[in-house]
């Protein structure tokens, strides 16, 4: 548990010191989910982020991805490719752990043409047991989402998020598998 508060302290120090690029917050019944981009250079970006679920426990990760378009065109899909370290804590669960994982994954949005404002969006991030360290042996994250320009530099949007880790000697947690809305902030 202190590394997922010791992370999530850390992204909230980046963010303040760095004016990053975008605040993204959403949840759900039982998650609540805080996220932050910061860019370093024109392509390349930092995230961090700090999951909580109120059964389940805490996912903290913080990535470096390569960003920018993935094709050509009016309406080009913006994507993300890279890695992220994920702490987990399910200490308070029975038979949870706690551990970490390196995540390679991607990420994606495109604005869909003649659909003023609307954007469909999503990400994916797998690490196998060898890529998991402490009680962790694997990690899966995957999200889509439909979202709505409400300004220039914010959206709402709808999606759904699942996101399970594999402990050793005790069962899997699923730290989410709902539906969430959310609100991103664009600086």
């Amino acid at each position: 548990m202190s590394r997922a508060w010791f992370l999530a302290g850390l992204m909230l120090t980046v963010s303040t010191s760095a004016f990053g690029n975008s605040l993204d917050l959403s949840f759900n019944d039982n998650v609540a989910r805080v996220a932050g981009a910061f860019s370093l250079s024109k392509d390349l970006e930092l995230q961090a982020s700090w999951l909580h679920n109120q059964d389940a426990g805490d996912v903290a990760a913080i990535g470096l991805f390569q960003v920018g378009f993935a094709s050509s065109g009016n309406q080009p899909i913006e994507a993300g490719l890279g890695a992220k370290l994920a702490f987990t804590d399910a200490e308070n669960r029975v038979g949870g752990g706690s551990g970490s994982s390196i995540a390679i994954g991607a990420f994606g949005r495109w604005k869909i043409p003649g659909a003023d404002r609307v954007a469909l969006g999503g990400d994916l991030y797998i690490a196998p047991g060898v890529l998991s360290f402490s009680d962790q042996d694997g990690y899966k994250e995957a999200s889509v989402y439909v979202s709505y320009d409400v300004l220039k530099s914010a959206w709402i949007y709808l999606g759904y998020r699942y996101l399970k880790v594999g402990y050793e000697d005790s069962p899997n947690v699923e730290f989410d598998d709902q539906f969430n809305i959310g609100l991103r902030l664009n600086f």
